[in-house]
């Protein structure tokens, strides 16, 4: 088995449907190994369009979508429609071929900058000097779109890495983590007995893959070990509000203690894959929401609890309910000038709750950094554990009709008698 067959069958192992490229020289082993596969590769007339089709099926699927191209030329023609992705969050694994490894530095045909160029633009870019390095780099980047911030992770694979034989003797799970080296990797310890596993064969790549799905979340900008992260969340102490991590207890309390919540939902929601999560809060505490551009559509337009997209050019449900809410959750979203443009910032700033995994978005009152399915969890956990009684339904229900009411003044008031 060579490298391009391994890391097919990696991405067949990882549920990969469909491929969007456009063949050249360089990665020509990649597309050899790819015709026996089970994996659709989508031929696009363009590369820029193969990242534009990546990025569709990401938004439309919720999983990661991934684009192809060679060097040089090909990789310069993804620039575009990767940096779409980038600025929108939306997780694209982006794989090109290059020259031969050993020949980087040399002034030969179609040879560019092409990591120089997609660092910038990208969650990590990875050029792999060996096979052994391509798979653990692959595993990685899985690791990272399943669990981290979502983005682009781009792979830059040379055609001489591509073609060389796998060599699986002396691996062990332990010992691929410790080639991880992005900063949510940072602190965890590779002999946790969970990666205490030797490689049989190679469907064991695969299986670190789950183990991080299964044992971590993303939280505070590392990966945290479920476990352990379960057991200090039950011992924080609620009257400490200095320490970071009882930001996830404050605020709970915050949300349980208000009497005009609205909820601000995001793509993380679909990232996060939380939809019917969401729909689980939404019905057992009537709490109404509101959506962000990105988000329109992920609870029912119809539903009267759905209030519509907030912000520039949002709907005056919604801009009620952000400017006059004395609690705002948002979950999975950025709060950018168009979320934000219906009231001054500063006026609200202080009933926000800000959840998202990428904490370089945060500007909340309460800022928390993790993953908004994995915030929904321990929010129903503790909504479930100390039932609702009906005075919250009732309060909730005034604040839905305050809304509404608004809503008809501004109906009426808008129309001039005939």
């Amino acid at each position: 088995m060579n490298t391009a067959e391994a890391l097919i069958k990696l991405l067949e192992d990882d549920s990969v449907k469909h491929i969007f490229g456009h063949p050249g020289e360089q990665i020509l082993p990649f597309y050899k190994a790819l015709k026996d596969s089970s994996i659709e590769h989508i031929l696009t007339r363009h590369e820029q369009g193969a990242a534009h089709a990546a990025d569709a099926y990401a938004r439309s699927s919720g999983n990661y979508g991934l684009c192809i191209s060679t060097a040089g030329p090909g990789a310069m023609n993804l620039v575009m429609g990767v940096t779409t992705a980038f600025k929108d969050s939306v997780p694209l694994l982006v794989i090109t071929g290059d020259n031969d490894y050993s020949k980087k530095d040399e002034d030969i045909f179609q040879n560019s900058p092409i990591n120089s160029v997609f660092e910038n633009i990208t969650i990590k870019s990875f050029h792999p000097s060996s096979g052994k390095s391509a798979i653990f780099n692959l595993i990685e980047a899985l690791v990272m779109l399943h669990k981290y911030p979502k983005g682009p992770v781009h792979i830059n694979l040379s055609k001489d890495v591509l073609l060389e034989g796998i060599d699986f003797d002396d691996v062990d799970l332990n010992g691929i983590i410790d080639s991880f080296d992005h900063d949510i990797f940072e602190g965890i310890d590779s002999n946790l007995e969970i990666f205490d596993e030797k490689i049989s064969s190679f469907d064991d790549f695969h299986e670190l893959v789950n183990i991080f799905d299964d044992h971590f979340i993303y939280y505070g900008g590392k990966l945290v070990f479920r476990d352990d992260f379960t057991k200090n969340f039950n011992s924080f102490s609620k009257n400490n509000a200095s320490d970071v991590d009882n930001n996830i207890n404050l605020a709970i309390d915050k949300f349980k203690l208000s009497r005009k919540p609205l909820v601000v939902v995001g793509n993380g929601i679909v990232w996060g894959k939380a939809i019917d999560k969401l729909s689980t809060f939404v019905s057992k505490t009537w709490v109404p929401i509101a959506t962000t551009f990105h988000s329109k559509g992920i609870i029912s337009e119809s539903d009267k609890l759905n209030l519509g997209i907030v912000g520039l050019r949002g709907t005056s449900l919604a801009n009620y309910a952000y400017e006059n809410s004395d609690c705002i959750l948002v979950l999975g979203a950025r709060l950018s000038e168009r979320t934000i443009a219906s009231c001054e910032y500063d006026d609200v700033k202080d009933r926000i709750i800000h959840v998202n995994i990428d904490e370089d978005c945060l500007k909340g009152n309460i800022d928390i950094s993790m993953d908004a399915s994995d915030f929904l969890d321990l929010l129903l956990s503790e909504i479930q554990s100390n039932d609702y009684k009906d005075k919250e339904f009732i309060l909730y229900n005034d604040w839905i009709n305050e809304i509404y009411s608004h809503y008809e003044e501004l109906i009426v008031d808008g129309i001039d008698e005939v």
